[in-house]
């Protein structure tokens, strides 16, 4: 983080107090074991841990000073807040308010890393670009990179996940993004949220916190895009669609960027993309209809700071898969493998197999559980199986919840006990005819059967 004086971050905590000498402190640190002078120590307390037990510790390892809910009897200045979790975001905030470049947020309940990543592509074409990294989205991802703005960067594209309502919200105090994009609202990690209204306004905190000199970028598509619409507080609204039914040009300040003329491959995307009445042709190194809507959002994110169409298509051409994001490998006996096993949701998986349909010869859907469904998870699978039939070829599950997709599915789905059992079936079955999606919750671990399914 910037340099900043301790009494500095108390006077602007919330009823923070500085214990101690002021002092001029250099970074935030989180781990106990990296601490160092000019640290400011945050103890955070967790489910099955307390931070504050290792204060002794890392006043012998030289820290400056340390951020704690309670005083304690240790020789170092020490900035004590109500909760440190809550302090450990305005120290973020007050990096964040330092920073003078352009801040993107970004949510939904699907898409996200994969936006994320076709941003930092796009926006590498007009200056340097700070990104969450790996899926550090919450109360405490959310901060570390906010930590990490400096002005050796001319973006900050900040990823922001929910598991329960208000957590956008929370959220959305430290970042404060000068444009705010709204993927979408699906029935994932619904256990937190209840039922899937609760998901889209939990999701829409994103655009109804905005100032009102932001803009916020909303999907057409979802079926809560009106209520998101009616209810931004904004002037500034950016929309995309892939429906060309849904084109509002010019209506209630909203500016529409839109996709013609989709061709799906295999292995890629072809699209005319409209952006602003402009018109390219896009070839995007991923498949899917559901990654041109990632490029639409993507793009009507650069079009609001009026980036060149041309740098636009460059960065969106340059995108390639993120890992466990529909990233293919040669897998064994010389057959396809698609690793889709980064998470999943009932919809996704719907795409999932979408892509897969695309491929010739056999294909089969791997697929795992898909986790926090809530109540309606066994008819969720079943929907999935139901989806599969007459798209793919095949379908192998493991997993209690995933057995239901393989009964819907019908005689060319197998349900096995473990993943070793379905590894052992696969490699006596796998031609070079064979393409293979691996998908399921992270949860699931099926990142285990990508690895050892793959060719060596």
């Amino acid at each position: 983080m910037n340099s900043v004086s301790a009494q500095e971050l108390a006077n602007y905590i919330p009823d923070a107090r500085l214990v101690g000498d002021n002092v001029l402190l250099e970074r935030c640190c989180l781990d106990s074991r990296e601490v160092a002078n000019g640290d400011l120590f945050v103890a955070l307390i967790g489910d099955r841990f307390d931070a504050h037990d290792f204060i002794a510790d890392v006043v012998k390892q030289g820290v400056s000073a340390v951020l704690v809910s309670r005083e304690m009897d240790v020789n170092v200045p020490q900035i004590v807040v109500p909760d440190t979790l809550s302090g450990l975001g305005y120290v973020a905030k007050f990096n964040r308010e330092q920073f003078v470049g352009i801040v993107v947020g970004l949510t939904g309940s699907a898409g996200k890393t994969t936006c994320k990543e076709m941003l930092i592509s796009v926006l590498s074409h007009a200056g340097r670009v700070l990104a969450t990294q790996g899926n550090l989205n919450n109360e405490i991802g959310v901060p570390k990179t906010l930590l990490a703005l400096s002005d050796s960067y001319q973006f900050a594209v900040v990823e922001m996940g929910a598991a329960k309502a208000f957590d956008i919200r929370y959220l959305m105090e430290f970042v404060q993004p000068q444009v705010g994009l709204l993927l979408n609202a699906l029935p994932a990690h619904i256990e937190g949220f209840g039922d899937l209204e609760c998901v889209s306004r939990t999701k829409s905190e994103i655009i109804n916190e905005l100032n009102a000199e932001s803009i916020g970028v909303i999907n057409l598509d979802s079926q809560f895009s009106e209520e998101w619409l009616n209810n931004a507080p904004i002037e500034n609204v950016f929309t995309y669609s892939q429906d060309d039914a849904l084109i509002l040009v010019d209506k209630n300040s909203l500016t529409h960027v839109h996709a013609e003329n989709i061709t799906l491959h295999p292995l890629s995307t072809e699209f005319d993309l409209l952006c602003l009445g402009a018109r390219m042709r896009v070839t995007l190194n991923v498949p899917g209809a559901h990654n041109v809507s990632n490029a639409l959002a993507v793009a009507a994110v650069a079009c609001s700071l009026d980036m060149p169409l041309q740098k636009i298509v460059a960065g969106l051409e340059q995108f390639t898969a993120v890992q466990g994001r529909m990233s293919q490998h040669e897998g064994i006996a010389g057959s396809r493998l698609i690793d889709d096993s980064y998470n999943a949701n009932p919809q996704a998986m719907n795409q999932a197999i979408d892509v897969l349909s695309e491929f010739d010869g056999v294909r089969v859907l791997v697929m795992g559980d898909m986790a926090e469904l809530g109540a309606t998870e066994e008819e969720q699978h079943r929907a999935c199986g139901d989806y599969a039939i007459g798209k793919i070829d095949a379908v192998w599950t493991v997993g209690s919840l995933s057995e239901q997709a393989s009964t819907a599915f019908g005689d060319q789905a197998i349900h096995f006990e473990s993943q070793d059992a379905l590894i052992e079936w696969a490699q006596s079955q796998l031609t070079e005819q064979h393409t293979l999606l691996v998908k399921g919750s992270r949860s699931a671990k099926m990142d285990q059967i990508v690895n050892r399914l793959q060719r060596k």
